[in-house]
Protein backbone atom coordinates (compact mmCIF):
# COMPACT_ATOMS: atom_id res chain seq x y z
CA UNK A 1 0.00 0.00 0.00
CA UNK A 2 1.29 3.51 -1.50
CA UNK A 3 4.81 1.58 -1.45
CA UNK A 4 6.48 3.52 -4.03
CA UNK A 5 8.73 4.59 -1.02
CA UNK A 6 8.73 1.93 1.50
CA UNK A 7 11.69 0.56 0.58
CA UNK A 8 13.84 3.16 0.88
CA UNK A 9 12.56 4.14 4.77
CA UNK A 10 14.46 1.80 6.85
CA UNK A 11 17.29 1.94 4.56
CA UNK A 12 17.83 5.72 4.73
CA UNK A 13 18.76 5.85 8.09
CA UNK A 14 21.82 2.91 7.99
CA UNK A 15 23.40 4.27 5.03
CA UNK A 16 23.18 8.44 5.96
CA UNK A 17 26.58 7.57 7.68
CA UNK A 18 28.06 6.58 4.91
CA UNK A 19 27.32 7.93 1.92
CA UNK A 20 26.52 12.15 1.27
CA UNK A 21 22.96 12.04 1.06
CA UNK A 22 21.48 11.84 -2.92
CA UNK A 23 20.68 15.83 -4.38
CA UNK A 24 16.82 15.34 -5.13
CA UNK A 25 15.20 17.61 -7.24
CA UNK A 26 13.86 20.80 -6.29
CA UNK A 27 9.97 21.12 -6.61
CA UNK A 28 9.55 24.99 -8.77
CA UNK A 29 6.45 26.75 -8.50
CA UNK A 30 5.13 28.36 -11.38
CA UNK A 31 2.37 30.45 -10.12
CA UNK A 32 0.49 33.63 -12.13
CA UNK A 33 -0.66 35.89 -9.52
CA UNK A 34 -4.61 36.32 -8.96
CA UNK A 35 -5.20 39.81 -8.49
CA UNK A 36 -9.14 40.25 -7.99
CA UNK A 37 -11.25 37.55 -7.00
CA UNK A 38 -15.50 37.69 -7.55
CA UNK A 39 -17.18 37.50 -4.71
CA UNK A 40 -19.65 34.29 -4.05
CA UNK A 41 -18.09 32.94 -6.56
CA UNK A 42 -15.11 29.63 -6.20
CA UNK A 43 -12.39 30.73 -7.01
CA UNK A 44 -9.19 28.16 -8.32
CA UNK A 45 -5.80 28.78 -7.32
CA UNK A 46 -3.91 26.89 -10.45
CA UNK A 47 0.65 26.45 -10.40
CA UNK A 48 2.88 24.37 -12.46
CA UNK A 49 4.75 21.81 -10.23
CA UNK A 50 7.68 20.41 -11.77
CA UNK A 51 8.81 18.38 -11.48
CA UNK A 52 5.13 16.71 -10.74
CA UNK A 53 6.26 13.53 -9.99
CA UNK A 54 8.46 14.40 -6.91
CA UNK A 55 5.59 16.13 -5.42
CA UNK A 56 4.40 14.80 -2.31
CA UNK A 57 2.06 17.43 -0.84
CA UNK A 58 1.00 20.77 -2.23
CA UNK A 59 -1.49 23.16 -0.58
CA UNK A 60 -2.81 26.97 -0.70
CA UNK A 61 -2.35 28.73 2.26
CA UNK A 62 -5.31 31.73 2.53
CA UNK A 63 -6.61 34.10 5.26
CA UNK A 64 -8.54 37.32 5.02
CA UNK A 65 -6.43 40.24 5.57
CA UNK A 66 -5.72 41.48 8.55
CA UNK A 67 -6.53 38.53 10.20
CA UNK A 68 -4.25 36.07 12.60
CA UNK A 69 -4.53 32.53 11.05
CA UNK A 70 -3.75 30.43 8.16
CA UNK A 71 -5.98 28.12 6.56
CA UNK A 72 -5.55 25.83 3.77
CA UNK A 73 -6.77 23.56 0.75
CA UNK A 74 -5.12 20.57 -0.80
CA UNK A 75 -4.16 21.21 -4.66
CA UNK A 76 -4.83 18.38 -6.89
CA UNK A 77 -2.95 17.43 -9.71
CA UNK A 78 -4.72 17.91 -12.86
CA UNK A 79 -2.83 15.83 -15.19
CA UNK A 80 1.19 16.70 -16.79
CA UNK A 81 2.38 19.53 -14.03
CA UNK A 82 -0.86 21.47 -13.37
CA UNK A 83 -1.85 21.51 -9.98
CA UNK A 84 -5.25 23.18 -8.64
CA UNK A 85 -6.49 24.35 -5.42
CA UNK A 86 -10.19 24.96 -4.59
CA UNK A 87 -10.42 27.84 -2.18
CA UNK A 88 -14.05 28.59 -0.25
CA UNK A 89 -16.47 31.96 -1.68
CA UNK A 90 -15.37 34.83 -0.36
CA UNK A 91 -18.22 36.64 1.13
CA UNK A 92 -19.22 39.98 0.07
CA UNK A 93 -18.11 41.72 2.91
CA UNK A 94 -14.39 40.71 2.73
CA UNK A 95 -12.54 43.33 0.75
CA UNK A 96 -9.23 40.63 0.31
CA UNK A 97 -7.31 37.88 1.07
CA UNK A 98 -3.77 36.77 1.05
CA UNK A 99 -2.45 33.62 -0.28
CA UNK A 100 0.22 31.47 -1.03
CA UNK A 101 1.63 27.82 -2.24
CA UNK A 102 3.20 25.88 -0.31
CA UNK A 103 5.41 22.14 -1.76
CA UNK A 104 6.74 19.22 0.14
CA UNK A 105 9.03 17.33 -2.28
CA UNK A 106 11.52 14.68 -1.66
CA UNK A 107 13.25 14.37 1.69
CA UNK A 108 10.44 16.29 3.13
CA UNK A 109 12.14 19.11 1.27
CA UNK A 110 9.84 22.52 1.74
CA UNK A 111 9.15 24.93 -0.72
CA UNK A 112 6.93 28.56 -1.28
CA UNK A 113 6.24 30.76 -3.65
CA UNK A 114 5.97 34.31 -2.19
CA UNK A 115 2.89 35.78 -0.40
CA UNK A 116 0.18 36.92 -2.75
CA UNK A 117 -2.73 39.53 -2.33
CA UNK A 118 -5.80 39.73 -3.89
CA UNK A 119 -8.84 41.92 -4.14
CA UNK A 120 -13.00 40.82 -3.44
CA UNK A 121 -15.45 42.71 -5.76
CA UNK A 122 -19.00 42.51 -5.58
CA UNK A 123 -20.93 40.15 -7.70
CA UNK A 124 -22.39 42.30 -9.79
CA UNK A 125 -18.62 44.76 -10.03
CA UNK A 126 -15.27 44.17 -12.25
CA UNK A 127 -12.12 43.98 -11.55
CA UNK A 128 -10.21 46.42 -12.19
CA UNK A 129 -8.68 47.06 -15.77
CA UNK A 130 -5.06 45.14 -16.28
CA UNK A 131 -6.08 42.79 -12.86
CA UNK A 132 -5.83 39.24 -13.08
CA UNK A 133 -9.14 37.59 -11.96
CA UNK A 134 -9.38 34.11 -10.39
CA UNK A 135 -10.74 31.46 -12.75
CA UNK A 136 -14.03 30.52 -10.91
CA UNK A 137 -15.05 26.44 -10.31
CA UNK A 138 -18.02 26.13 -13.06
CA UNK A 139 -19.34 23.68 -9.96
CA UNK A 140 -19.09 23.88 -5.98
CA UNK A 141 -17.69 20.69 -4.66
CA UNK A 142 -19.99 18.87 -3.31
CA UNK A 143 -17.63 18.86 0.24
CA UNK A 144 -14.59 21.97 0.36
CA UNK A 145 -12.12 20.20 3.16
CA UNK A 146 -10.54 23.43 4.70
CA UNK A 147 -7.47 22.84 7.04
CA UNK A 148 -7.99 24.68 10.13
CA UNK A 149 -5.52 25.68 12.55
CA UNK A 150 -5.53 24.78 16.27
CA UNK A 151 -7.12 27.65 17.95
CA UNK A 152 -8.65 29.22 14.96
CA UNK A 153 -12.34 29.51 14.22
CA UNK A 154 -13.80 26.79 12.08
CA UNK A 155 -15.01 28.85 9.31
CA UNK A 156 -12.23 30.95 7.62
CA UNK A 157 -13.29 34.53 8.30
CA UNK A 158 -14.54 36.14 5.54
CA UNK A 159 -15.74 33.42 3.35
CA UNK A 160 -18.90 31.08 3.53
CA UNK A 161 -19.20 27.88 5.03
CA UNK A 162 -21.44 26.46 2.66
CA UNK A 163 -20.45 23.22 1.42
CA UNK A 164 -17.43 23.23 3.78
CA UNK A 165 -16.02 20.30 5.96
CA UNK A 166 -13.20 21.16 8.43
CA UNK A 167 -10.12 19.75 9.90
CA UNK A 168 -8.24 21.26 12.87
CA UNK A 169 -4.76 21.22 12.08
CA UNK A 170 -1.62 20.46 14.48
CA UNK A 171 -0.42 23.91 15.14
CA UNK A 172 -1.68 27.71 15.29
CA UNK A 173 0.57 29.83 13.09
CA UNK A 174 -0.23 33.49 12.83
CA UNK A 175 0.48 35.41 9.51
CA UNK A 176 3.58 37.04 11.93
CA UNK A 177 4.81 33.65 12.75
CA UNK A 178 4.42 32.44 9.22
CA UNK A 179 6.98 35.49 8.09
CA UNK A 180 9.05 35.16 10.34
CA UNK A 181 9.58 31.22 9.71
CA UNK A 182 9.92 31.23 5.94
CA UNK A 183 7.42 27.99 5.70
CA UNK A 184 4.08 29.34 7.55
CA UNK A 185 0.78 28.13 8.23
CA UNK A 186 0.59 25.18 9.32
CA UNK A 187 2.18 22.43 7.04
CA UNK A 188 2.77 19.85 10.08
CA UNK A 189 -1.05 19.35 10.45
CA UNK A 190 -3.04 16.08 9.33
CA UNK A 191 -5.97 16.00 6.82
CA UNK A 192 -8.60 14.00 5.81
CA UNK A 193 -8.87 13.75 1.59
CA UNK A 194 -11.54 15.91 0.34
CA UNK A 195 -13.26 12.59 -1.10
CA UNK A 196 -12.63 10.61 2.06
CA UNK A 197 -14.53 13.27 3.75
CA UNK A 198 -16.95 13.50 1.14
CA UNK A 199 -17.75 9.64 1.51
CA UNK A 200 -18.25 9.83 5.06
CA UNK A 201 -20.89 12.44 4.82
CA UNK A 202 -19.32 15.16 7.28
CA UNK A 203 -20.32 18.25 7.17
CA UNK A 204 -19.50 21.56 9.17
CA UNK A 205 -22.41 24.23 9.27
CA UNK A 206 -23.84 23.62 5.94
CA UNK A 207 -25.11 26.86 4.80
CA UNK A 208 -28.70 28.11 4.91
CA UNK A 209 -28.75 30.29 1.91
CA UNK A 210 -27.38 33.70 0.61
CA UNK A 211 -23.69 34.32 1.46
CA UNK A 212 -23.54 32.06 4.29
CA UNK A 213 -20.94 31.89 7.16
CA UNK A 214 -20.43 34.85 9.15
CA UNK A 215 -22.58 37.21 7.14
CA UNK A 216 -25.49 34.40 6.21
CA UNK A 217 -29.38 35.72 7.15
CA UNK A 218 -30.49 36.01 10.36
CA UNK A 219 -32.60 32.51 11.06
CA UNK A 220 -36.16 33.46 11.46
CA UNK A 221 -37.45 34.19 15.23
CA UNK A 222 -40.66 33.78 16.51
CA UNK A 223 -43.32 31.21 17.81
CA UNK A 224 -44.46 28.63 15.58
CA UNK A 225 -48.02 27.81 14.55
CA UNK A 226 -50.07 26.79 17.27
CA UNK A 227 -51.07 22.75 17.87
CA UNK A 228 -49.74 19.82 19.48
CA UNK A 229 -45.58 19.97 19.39
CA UNK A 230 -43.85 17.70 16.87
CA UNK A 231 -41.82 14.84 18.68
CA UNK A 232 -38.26 15.81 17.79
CA UNK A 233 -35.64 12.73 17.57
CA UNK A 234 -33.57 11.69 19.52
CA UNK A 235 -29.70 12.51 18.50
CA UNK A 236 -27.89 9.55 18.26
CA UNK A 237 -24.43 10.08 19.79
CA UNK A 238 -21.68 9.05 17.69
CA UNK A 239 -19.59 5.59 19.27
CA UNK A 240 -16.15 6.04 21.36
CA UNK A 241 -12.92 5.06 19.35
CA UNK A 242 -10.52 5.99 21.95
CA UNK A 243 -8.05 3.12 22.40
CA UNK A 244 -6.18 0.75 21.20
CA UNK A 245 -7.30 -1.65 17.96
CA UNK A 246 -5.69 -4.57 16.44
CA UNK A 247 -6.12 -7.05 13.35
CA UNK A 248 -4.72 -6.84 9.59
CA UNK A 249 -4.49 -5.04 6.41
CA UNK A 250 -4.86 -7.01 3.48
CA UNK A 251 -4.23 -5.53 0.04
CA UNK A 252 -6.21 -6.71 -3.17
CA UNK A 253 -4.32 -8.71 -5.45
CA UNK A 254 -3.24 -7.52 -8.38
CA UNK A 255 -1.67 -8.27 -11.37
CA UNK A 256 0.44 -4.43 -12.09
CA UNK A 257 0.90 -3.66 -8.55
CA UNK A 258 2.51 -5.15 -5.43
CA UNK A 259 0.22 -6.65 -2.48
CA UNK A 260 0.95 -7.04 0.93
CA UNK A 261 -0.64 -8.25 3.75
CA UNK A 262 0.31 -6.66 7.06
CA UNK A 263 -0.89 -6.66 10.79
CA UNK A 264 -2.19 -3.25 11.56
CA UNK A 265 -2.08 -1.55 15.28
CA UNK A 266 -4.20 2.10 16.10
CA UNK A 267 -3.84 3.68 19.00
CA UNK A 268 -7.07 6.24 18.41
CA UNK A 269 -8.18 9.37 20.17
CA UNK A 270 -11.44 10.70 20.00
CA UNK A 271 -12.27 13.98 20.60
CA UNK A 272 -16.19 14.98 19.72
CA UNK A 273 -16.09 13.70 16.10
CA UNK A 274 -12.25 13.93 15.53
CA UNK A 275 -9.67 11.75 15.88
CA UNK A 276 -6.37 11.46 16.26
CA UNK A 277 -3.49 8.81 17.13
CA UNK A 278 -0.66 6.57 15.83
CA UNK A 279 -0.67 3.50 13.89
CA UNK A 280 1.86 0.58 13.08
CA UNK A 281 1.65 -1.57 10.02
CA UNK A 282 4.15 -4.80 10.53
CA UNK A 283 4.50 -7.04 6.91
CA UNK A 284 3.47 -10.25 7.03
CA UNK A 285 3.61 -11.40 3.43
CA UNK A 286 4.60 -9.12 0.23
CA UNK A 287 3.21 -10.30 -3.30
CA UNK A 288 5.27 -8.71 -6.28
CA UNK A 289 3.85 -8.16 -9.80
CA UNK A 290 5.55 -8.59 -12.97
CA UNK A 291 6.20 -4.42 -13.38
CA UNK A 292 6.11 -3.35 -9.61
CA UNK A 293 8.47 -5.81 -7.57
CA UNK A 294 7.79 -5.30 -4.15
CA UNK A 295 9.93 -2.63 -1.79
CA UNK A 296 8.90 -4.18 1.49
CA UNK A 297 9.60 -7.55 2.88
CA UNK A 298 7.93 -9.69 5.63
CA UNK A 299 9.02 -8.47 8.91
CA UNK A 300 9.28 -4.36 7.69
CA UNK A 301 7.23 -2.41 10.41
CA UNK A 302 6.37 1.03 9.64
CA UNK A 303 4.65 3.69 12.05
CA UNK A 304 3.38 7.20 11.67
CA UNK A 305 1.01 9.21 12.95
CA UNK A 306 -2.79 9.18 11.94
CA UNK A 307 -6.09 11.13 11.39
CA UNK A 308 -9.87 11.19 10.85
CA UNK A 309 -13.57 11.84 11.69
CA UNK A 310 -16.31 9.77 12.86
CA UNK A 311 -19.64 10.51 11.67
CA UNK A 312 -22.66 8.18 13.33
CA UNK A 313 -21.51 4.50 12.82
CA UNK A 314 -18.74 5.42 9.72
CA UNK A 315 -15.03 6.05 10.25
CA UNK A 316 -12.29 7.79 8.01
CA UNK A 317 -8.91 7.27 8.70
CA UNK A 318 -5.70 9.27 7.32
CA UNK A 319 -2.07 7.56 8.05
CA UNK A 320 0.61 9.27 7.09
CA UNK A 321 3.73 6.48 7.19
CA UNK A 322 6.89 8.53 8.22
CA UNK A 323 9.03 8.98 5.76
CA UNK A 324 7.06 7.78 3.49
CA UNK A 325 3.47 8.29 1.79
CA UNK A 326 -0.12 8.37 3.13
CA UNK A 327 -3.11 6.57 2.43
CA UNK A 328 -6.59 6.30 3.42
CA UNK A 329 -8.92 3.57 5.67
CA UNK A 330 -12.89 4.14 5.42
CA UNK A 331 -14.68 1.98 7.56
CA UNK A 332 -17.87 0.42 10.03
CA UNK A 333 -18.06 0.82 13.56
CA UNK A 334 -19.70 -2.31 15.21
CA UNK A 335 -19.21 -2.19 18.73
CA UNK A 336 -15.72 -3.42 19.57
CA UNK A 337 -14.83 -3.89 15.88
CA UNK A 338 -14.46 -2.01 13.31
CA UNK A 339 -14.00 -3.08 9.21
CA UNK A 340 -14.06 -1.81 5.83
CA UNK A 341 -11.76 -0.58 2.85
CA UNK A 342 -8.81 1.17 1.53
CA UNK A 343 -9.32 3.15 -1.94
CA UNK A 344 -6.79 2.23 -4.62
CA UNK A 345 -4.51 4.43 -5.93
CA UNK A 346 -1.31 4.80 -7.54
CA UNK A 347 0.57 3.69 -5.01
CA UNK A 348 -1.36 0.58 -3.89
CA UNK A 349 -4.44 -1.58 -5.01
CA UNK A 350 -6.08 -0.79 -1.80
CA UNK A 351 -7.36 -3.76 0.23
CA UNK A 352 -9.78 -4.23 3.23
CA UNK A 353 -8.72 -3.77 6.86
CA UNK A 354 -10.12 -5.36 9.89
CA UNK A 355 -9.10 -4.39 13.47
CA UNK A 356 -10.83 -5.42 16.86
CA UNK A 357 -10.81 -3.11 20.47
CA UNK A 358 -8.21 -4.88 22.86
Amino acid sequence: MRRAHWGCVGTAVTLVTAVSAPAFPEVVITHDRVDCVAAGSVPVIRARLEPPGEVARARVYFQARGTTYWYYVEMKNQGDVAFEGTLPRPLKSLRGFNYYIETLGPAFAQGRSQEYTAQVVGESESCPLGATAATASGAAPAALLVGVPQGAPPIPPGFSDLGLVTSISGSATSAAGAGAAGTGGISTGLLVGIGVAAAAGVALAAGSGGDGGTDGGTAPTGPGPVGTPTPQPTPTTAPDVTGRWLGQFAENPSTTQCSTTSDLALNLQQASSAVSGTFQLAIRSATPAPADPCPVDPGDVFTGPLSGVVNGDSISLQLQITGGPTFFLNGTISGSRISGTSPPDAEGPGGSWDVTRQ
